[in-house]
């Protein structure tokens, strides 16, 4: 039911179809307002239900209570300011949970609570949610004790610390998508996410010095992703912090910080585990070209790298020398959008 001008959903209209368990209601920008009488007398067989894109504003308490099969609730794209506990009530085997672009700028604490079940949680680009503890408490997370996917990329407004107290519930997360803040750091209340392995920072992102410490108490990621940054030092030691780091991706770094700099950085990934490196889009303006020499190098060769990507560099040249010193061990070289003639 998708694009139809739809102001209301009635749910006489699906009745008949008593194994339903798949239901999309998106892009009908009249629907506001979800009561608890909107999805009344609807299977319970239901899995997925899709309500993205419309103009949600209010959702009843108990609305959702009729799905207590329910694993995935896609929300995105609406316009839901506070979330609020009733409002998902009874979705106990709730495994998806979709929030993301709203104008969110409240969760109650006791929100998640009965979604003991809940997988990945999207609470991205909502950008006057922010971290602050006032909109971040510390027992947000608290029952979510099987989450394995958090995004709250894109919320951050100027803030000064990352969500540490709220974070540090999420023992069983393995994945986190997050804004980078300026002069901040992960604290030692991650050490409990003993399970975290993958990392994305980017959309918002303010970091412009990779300190020594930054994954001090994140030291299980194997995937690093930074992008979108104006990133002006990476300390080599950091790295030392992460010996499992097996896929590194800086990108994007708005020409503060550029492929010969990054290179000059991979001293610290020496003999590491590493075994994917991408640098993308990584050039100064009043640079108009790239080449690669041996000096480039230099570090790359006592790495056992399997892929590297250095796509849009503006790459002109790549010399013989740096070509002979490439890591033996490697499978893929990609070298998309360059100058290379």
């Amino acid at each position: 039911m998708t694009d139809n001008g739809m102001q209301l959903f009635n749910p006489e209209s699906v009745l008949r179809y008593k194994n339903l368990n798949t239901l999309i209601i998106s892009y009908n920008r009249k629907i506001t307002h979800i009561s608890n009488e909107t999805f009344s007398n609807l299977t319970s067989g239901l899995v997925i239900l899709n309500l993205t894109k419309n103009s949600i504003s209010t959702i009843d308490d108990g609305s959702f209570h009729f799905f207590a099969n329910l694993q995935q609730l896609d929300l995105g794209e609406n316009r839901l300011t506070n979330i609020t506990a009733g409002m998902f009530l009874g979705l106990r085997s709730l495994r998806y949970l979709n929030l993301t672009k709203n104008s969110i700028v409240f969760i109650e604490n006791s929100t998640f609570d009965e979604m003991q079940h809940l997988k990945l949680l999207d609470l991205s680009l909502n950008k006057h949610l922010s971290y602050s503890v006032r909109k971040f408490p510390a027992r947000l997370f608290e029952k979510l004790f099987r989450l394995q996917s958090l995004y709250i990329q894109g919320n951050t407004m100027g803030d000064h610390s990352y969500p540490n107290s709220a974070l540090q519930k999420l023992t069983n997360l393995k994945i986190l998508s997050s804004d980078a803040l300026l002069n901040c750091t992960f604290g030692p209340q991650l050490q409990s996410l003993k399970h975290l392995q993958e990392l994305y920072l980017g959309t918002n992102c303010r970091l412009k010095n990779l300190t020594r410490d930054f994954f001090q108490y994140i030291p299980y990621l194997n995937t690093f992703v930074i992008t979108g940054c104006k990133l002006v030092y990476i300390d080599p030691e950091a790295y030392s912090n992460v010996p499992n780091l097996h896929t590194l991706e800086i990108s994007h770094t708005s020409h503060t910080y550029d492929l010969y700099e990054a290179f000059d950085h991979l001293i610290g990934l020496q003999n590491s585990s590493l075994k994917v490196l991408r640098l993308k889009f990584m050039y100064r303006t009043h640079f108009p070209c790239r080449e690669l020499h041996a000096q480039h190098a230099e570090y790359l060769q006592h790495i056992a790298l399997e892929e590297l990507d250095l796509s849009q560099n503006r790459i002109a040249l790549i010399g013989l020398d740096f070509i002979r010193l490439l890591p033996r061990t490697l499978k893929k070289f990609v070298l998309n959008y360059n100058k290379i003639t």
